[in-house]
């Protein structure tokens, strides 16, 4: 009987940890009617942690399940927590504003309502445009020669990277090679990075900036839309008005990402020093596509206010350095094409403001 005895107790065990997986609290739990006293943030956005705070949530019912606007639901073994007075989930992409309930056992709680923001949170700065100093007469031909540059138009510009948290919350997918949501997104082709561009502005009621026609990619120059920097643009923000190879503080292991101090991979946005703009990573972490065809000597005919690259092209430049690259690479005014398949290119979005 002691062997019977200590199966039946061991197997009751297992069934109570496998149906309270999702938190750790005391399993004696009272019961009594479902109550949220309160949900925070009341506004979130997909990906976002929300909690509820309440009485006899549902701990360790397996049908237990967090309810958000008509369709959509959180289950017990999907949260983050799940406790007697206390619930953790991540707002899922299939989730719209409307009422949240918590259910179980064909009960449900009163109803707290949850904004959902379709669309991932992007930290934005406004930056007046100005005349600059282009280009470099010292370093490699394509940067000949230095020449002033006016950017007339006041931009929105991201403070970061597009992190792979935005650009899966918008696109779906990670195409990352290591997934870390922390980290820019990369191995992003120049048309994954005007798609993205084009859904957050739609998202985001703007117009969208860009229109395929065929293999054709036009810009609509007067769209108040998300969209890629022009070259001119991208080394003005970079710059953020000083006139060496580096902005900041001009320390390179102070500011930039990459493969003297990166250990070849790609870090958290923002975990380096921002330039006077206030602007993060445009040194170095991963490349950053630009609007622009890439022309050797461009600089040689370009016109001087708002330069937005020639006409036609094979690849399309890319600017500021990788983890995976030397200094030189990530300087202010060096350009460069990718590799036919280049896995260390991400994106930085902006949008004109006038």
């Amino acid at each position: 009987m002691k062997y019977i005895q200590i199966t039946i107790t061991i197997a009751v065990i297992a069934m109570t940890t496998l149906l309270t997986s999702c938190n750790d609290a005391d399993p004696n739990v009272p019961s009594g009617d479902p109550e949220i006293l309160s949900i925070s943030p009341a506004t979130a956005h997909i990906g976002d942690t929300v909690t509820i705070t309440g009485n006899y949530l549902g701990f360790g019912v397996s049908s237990a399940s967090v309810k958000i606007g008509n369709n959509s639901f959180v289950g017990l073994n999907e949260c983050v927590s799940w406790q007697t007075n206390q619930i953790k989930f991540r707002v899922p992409d299939s989730a719209s504003s409307g009422d949240v309930t918590v259910n179980f056992s064909f009960t449900s709680s009163n109803a707290v309502a949850l904004k959902v923001i379709k669309y991932p949170p992007i930290e934005v700065v406004e930056i007046v445009g100005k005349a600059f100093k282009m280009g470099s007469n010292s370093n490699s031909v394509d940067e000949f020669p230095e020449h002033v540059v006016t950017i007339t138009k006041t931009l929105e510009v991201g403070k970061h990277e597009i992190t792979q948290r935005q650009y899966s919350n918008m696109m779906r997918r990670n195409p990352s090679l290591t997934a870390d949501f922390r980290v820019p997104v990369y191995n992003v082709s120049w048309l994954n990075a005007v798609q993205f561009c084009n859904a957050l502005s739609k998202a985001q009621n703007l117009d969208t900036a860009y229109r395929f026609v065929g293999e054709n990619v036009l810009w609509n120059e007067n769209s108040n839309g998300w969209r890629l920097p022009t070259e001119a643009e991208w080394e003005f923000l970079c710059r953020a008005g000083t006139e060496g190879d580096f902005a900041g503080t001009g320390v390179i292991n102070e500011m930039c990402w990459i493969s003297d101090n990166s250990g070849l991979k790609p870090h958290p946005a923002g975990s380096k020093s921002p330039n006077q703009f206030g602007l993060y990573d445009m040194h170095g972490n991963v490349w950053e596509w630009c609007w622009d065809w890439y022309l050797l000597d461009y600089y040689s005919t370009s016109p001087t206010n708002d330069p937005k690259g020639p006409d036609f092209g094979s690849r399309h430049v890319i600017r500021g350095g990788s983890y995976n690259d030397g200094a030189s690479y990530a300087r202010s005014s060096n350009r460069t094409i990718p590799e036919i398949l280049s896995n260390n290119i991400g994106f930085r979005i902006v949008r004109t403001k006038n």
